[in-house]
């Protein structure tokens, strides 16, 4: 499964209910379909890439009528603060959505694909809205800070994501030079599922918005 197929409307509802689910369940479900991948328990969660991983083989192994079927027999984790990972918005609905965040005092990250070319601009969008006080320039680091953000006022974020399927992909050279097949894309929505996470756990916000023409 392609990660523009991933984030269709169509997938959003089965996403938001997988999100819900236990660690423990989340491994039942796999189980039943008998789907395999390397899941880490780290304390109070699933590392989230291996979750994320676990997402995609699911939606990419079965279809969507057999998955409602078994999630039906799970309840949501009620020991977490229930939350979206993201919401899949028409562009149309920006302007309405940023002046309602900003009127909560959200902090607000904008991403615009067009200008994201390379992990360079994304990290300088996140470093200047976000007010890292130090960074690291790597995904390790802004990881990091969006599971941090100790040094702001209050926690709740919110990422919007204008001209999503613009993000590049490709091969990037690293700082030494290196060749390494990374996707910018796979990057974030992994780093950002991440910061959801652990948001749920310590009980603040963190939403993705991603806005659609």
């Amino acid at each position: 499964m392609n990660d523009k197929n991933f984030w269709t409307k169509s997938n959003q509802e089965i996403l938001l209910k997988l999100d819900g689910l236990s660690d423990k369940d989340l491994q039942s479900l796999l189980t039943i379909f008998g789907l395999k991948t390397n899941i880490r328990n780290d304390n109070k969660y699933i590392r989230a890439e291996d979750r994320f991983l676990a997402y995609k083989i699911i939606l990419d192994k079965n279809n969507k009528s057999k998955i409602a079927m078994e999630l039906s027999k799970f309840k949501s984790n009620e020991n977490v603060k229930k939350g979206n990972f993201f919401e899949i918005r028409k562009e149309t609905e920006y302007s309405k959505i940023e002046s309602h965040l900003t009127s909560i005092n959200h902090n607000l990250v904008i991403i615009d694909g067009d200008k994201i070319h390379s992990n360079s601009d994304l990290f300088g969008a996140f470093k200047e809205q976000l007010k890292f006080p130090y960074f690291g320039n790597n995904w390790d680091a802004l990881d990091y800070c969006l599971i941090n953000l100790e040094w702001l006022k209050n926690k709740n974020t919110a990422v919007l994501i204008r001209n999503f399927d613009s993000i590049s992909e490709g091969i990037i050279k690293d700082l030494l030079g290196a060749i390494f097949e990374r996707n910018i894309k796979k990057n974030l929505e992994e780093t950002l599922l991440h910061a959801h996470t652990i948001s749920r756990v310590e009980n603040y916000a963190f939403m993705i918005y991603i806005f659609n023409s």
